[in-house]
């Protein structure tokens, strides 16, 4: 998880907001932005086929 120590104009550190977020977002019902880290979707989509390639996206558009 990349973490930012940047102070605002108010003294929060953008961290300590991001953390805040992720608590809440795990309790909010039904589609909510924040659940997951950026850590827990590249994890989540690992098992992803590569991309395709030109030929293969033209084969598989027609």
């Amino acid at each position: 998880m990349i973490k930012y120590f940047i102070h605002g104009r108010l003294g929060i550190k953008i961290e300590a907001l991001w953390e805040y977020q992720m608590a809440i977002g795990e309790l909010v019902p039904g589609v909510a932005a924040g659940r997951l880290s950026p850590d827990k979707y590249a994890e989540n989509f690992s098992d992803l086929h590569a991309p395709l390639d030109a030929h293969e996206a033209l084969v598989a558009a027609d």
